[in-house]
């Protein structure tokens, strides 16, 4: 998804998700497709999902948002970044990402 298109991603997640609908890693990009879509109320749905299974999501939020920097895609790390800090998902390296994401821009 990183490198590719959320609709692409979407697909797969979709066939992924309907065998094995638990697994975590997809659950999480499957909330990331639905925030960049503009879904947020399946966004929700996700994350309350990996939250009932008591999973640490900043650290997916801030992996996530590196990949975005590291390809040069400023705008999608920023969404997850503010996403992740009005869900109150973030934490203090999501909050460095934060200031380097604000540095970027201000360059």
């Amino acid at each position: 998804m990183v490198a590719g298109s959320p609709d692409k991603a979407y697909d797969a997640l979709v066939s992924l998700l309907d065998a094995s609908p638990d697994y975590t890693p997809a659950l999480f990009l499957m909330a990331v497709v639905h925030h960049l879509r503009g879904d947020d109320v399946k966004t929700d749905e996700k994350l309350r999902a990996l939250q009932n299974k008591r999973v640490d999501i900043p650290p997916l939020f801030n992996q996530m948002a590196r990949q975005f920097l590291a390809r040069g895609k400023t705008r999608e790390a920023a969404q997850l970044i503010r996403l992740a800090a009005e869900r109150h998902l973030a934490d203090q390296e999501t909050l460095s990402l934060y200031d380097e994401i604000v540095g970027k821009r201000e360059a």
